[in-house]
């Protein structure tokens, strides 16, 4: 028998059912019976064993008549309708197995070690992830620097600066300062390097309306920073002859030969194994920072067993996050202001030389076999004449929100109940405005005659019009409150879903499936006395019989289904960590395609949160499902038929038990705004 911890969570659940001791529960054990008999669950079995069996044993003497009859009229051993080696074989089967041991039965025995089995398979699955856990820095799912497409965009935004600043220097003679590095700290401590491209001393054109690279870092003097900080300096310096070659300029130091396409993928290669190469030793020193917190929440992890693994989803996925914090920092290329350059004189040049950059890049990512060439945006409002396109641009704050969730180091769901918190936070800031604004509704309308007097000492000539100029403040103030309040209403329900109910699924979904193994387990010993009967039945060839095979699929479930689940969890967060950005990538696509050419107002884009959120949380249901879609349906795959545990109605109630919790919420919300 194999040895269940004190401390396992599933093993006591169990104890308090069945009592202490249950699964050393065998012939010849010394287990004291008040320490096991402790529940009025072994005597309910015995009750119900004795029936069973009791109505086997007049089942089996029925048969036996019956065959001997058989013989005496056919000569043919025990009849033709039972002629079968099996059916003497499974009745002496399904009575032995019926045999009133100490407590239980031997076939519930039977059942209950395979369920000790089960634990201790469950638990060695749940240490292999926790062992990898810790051994991989805190990652269960990859994590990366930056890859080539990342690295494209980044020299795209640099050569275009270098571009502009080479075509003042040397083709209209203006002279732009050298380009400077500085770095400053933020009020949360993080350190911002930035690469600041300097503009020429004409035009107008201030340092602001050139471009500039900024890279954050947890710690600048840590291994990935100065990585990266090394990798960019070098890459700016591996572009400035080709952004020369392309305005074809000749130089001291840089010839004017056109750049071929080895030149900006040799320095595009260059800056990514710089970072990769050193991510490593980021991973080496990182690792002695977090040793101490992964493996301590390993050996708790270990000690409360396979059952708790729902339950540490968010400390599983806040050490990846923590881990991979520095690896997220990749540098952000900020590009001039168009709206300054462009009415410049001269930028008509230049922007026919961004142009054919543009194509030299994109013609030099497609020479890379296997590589699709750079991503472009739908949207492309470089050169172009419409002010809509650029405003339209600048409102599509859904596809920010979308890009910092799939972006970010974090898997989605913990993204987006990160974002969930911020949004509360600004329906709270909101609701506190709407009580300053309805504070002043009552003040005005209670204000008395020297308040008037103030009112028309300020707006002279409107001394006989002191209850226009109220009024006129009250009607503001009323629509103000119920913008606010409009704006509460939109936002607190979104906020609440993405803060507590999405990051609630994975521990929601794990508890029901637990309990659910917990049911089958009480189900299957209740059975499991007329599981023998029915082998004792003379239909069928075989060991099982007509009726007994399905069980033998259920006695192999139970085996299973605690494995299946960790396995199904553990798979669920690598998912959720790969697919976040295909879902992320689908959105915008399709956010951008639907809502082009139209005006993408406020009541657009939080629509189109809305739908992101709720797409969230589909995916999030789905793929955490697989915690009982395994268990559910493995066994399909070799002839069994197990009927589903109930756990997707379970989803379906919590669902519209969150979903009533929200709709009072907007009545509530609904009732303060009429009021």
């Amino acid at each position: 028998m194999p040895d269940i911890p004190d401390t396992d969570l599933s093993g006591q659940l169990l104890d308090n059912i069945f009592g202490n001791g249950w699964e050393l529960i065998v012939p010849g054990s010394s287990i004291p019976e008040e320490t096991v008999v402790s529940t009025f669950v072994f005597p309910l079995f015995q009750m119900l064993n004795a029936v069973v069996l009791t109505a086997t044993a007049i089942m089996v003497g029925y048969v036996f008549c019956f065959g001997v009859v058989g013989t005496a009229n056919e000569g043919v051993p025990l009849g033709r309708r039972f002629h079968s080696m099996w059916v003497p074989i499974r009745a002496a089967m399904g009575v032995t197995w019926l045999i009133p041991l100490p407590y239980i039965s031997i076939l519930q025995i039977m059942l209950l070690t395979c369920i000790s089995w089960s634990i201790s398979f469950a638990n060695e699955v749940w240490s292999t992830g926790l062992d990898y856990l810790e051994t991989n820095t805190g990652f269960i799912a990859t994590a990366e620097t930056e890859d080539t497409a990342q690295v494209e965009n980044i020299a795209a935004g640099i050569m275009d600066n270098l571009i502009i600043q080479h075509y003042y220097d040397h083709k209209l003679d203006i002279p732009t300062e050298n380009n400077v590095i500085y770095e400053t700290i933020t009020k949360n401590g993080e350190h911002q390097i930035y690469f600041v491209f300097y503009p020429p001393d004409t035009d107008g054109i201030v340092t602001e309306d050139m471009g500039q690279i900024l890279l954050n870092c947890e710690d600048p003097e840590g291994q990935l920073c100065s990585a990266r900080y090394d990798a960019l300096e070098q890459l700016v310096k591996d572009l400035v002859p080709i952004s020369l070659g392309i305005i074809g300029i000749n130089t001291a130091s840089y010839s004017s030969s056109i750049p071929t396409a080895d030149d900006f993928n040799d320095a595009v290669e260059t800056y990514r194994q710089t970072v990769a190469n050193n991510a490593d030793a980021y991973f080496d020193e990182k690792n002695t920072d977090i040793t101490e917190k992964i493996h301590e929440f390993v050996e708790e992890a270990k000690q409360l067993g396979w059952s708790s693994a729902g339950a540490w989803y968010w400390n599983m996925a806040r050490i990846q996050a923590e881990a991979s914090d520095e690896i997220s920092n990749i540098p952000e290329v900020d590009s001039f202001n168009e709206n300054v350059l462009n009415p410049s004189v001269s930028f008509g040049q230049i922007n026919e030389y961004l142009t054919a950059a543009e194509a030299y890049r994109e013609s030099a990512t497609q020479s890379v076999e296997g590589s699709p060439g750079s991503k472009m945006d739908l949207m492309d409002i470089r050169g172009g004449d419409d002010g809509i396109k650029w405003l339209l641009a600048k409102l599509n704050f859904s596809n920010g929100f979308v890009d910092l969730i799939t972006d970010s180091d974090s898997d989605i769901v913990t993204s987006l109940a990160s974002t969930g918190h911020t949004i509360i936070g600004m329906s709270e800031l909101l609701l506190g405005a709407a009580a300053l604004i309805d504070i002043g509704q009552e003040t005005i309308k209670q204000a008395d005659n020297s308040f008037t007097g103030i009112v028309t000492t300020l707006i002279p000539g409107l001394s006989m019009k002191k209850k226009i100029v109220i009024g006129v403040i009250i009607g503001t103030l009323k629509f103000l409150g119920k913008v606010v309040f409009l704006l509460i209403f939109i936002l607190f329900p979104l906020g609440v879903g993405l803060a507590f109910y999405l990051p609630a699924v994975p521990l929601l979904l794990w508890v029901m499936s637990v309990l659910n193994w917990l049911i089958l387990i009480l189900e299957t010993l209740v059975a499991a006395p007329l599981w023998a009967a029915a082998h004792a039945m003379p239909s069928g060839e075989g060991l099982a019989g007509d009726h007994g095979k399905p069980g033998y699929y259920i006695f192999i479930q139970i085996l299973l289904r605690p494995v299946l689940m960790v396995t199904g969890l553990l798979l669920s967060i690598i998912v959720l960590k790969c697919v976040g950005a295909f879902i992320g990538e689908c959105f915008n696509i399709f956010s951008e395609a639907m809502n082009d050419g139209y005006l993408q107002g406020p009541v657009t884009q939080i629509s189109m949160m809305f739908v992101f959120g709720s797409l969230a949380a589909l995916y999030a249901h789905r793929i955490f499902s697989l915690i009982f879609h395994l268990p559910d349906n493995v066994m399909r795959w070799v002839g069994g038929n197990i009927h589903s545990m109930g756990e997707s109605m379970d989803v379906d109630k919590m669902k519209n038990q969150f979903g009533s919790f929200l709709r009072e919420n907007r009545n509530w919300i609904r009732r303060s705004f009429k009021a």
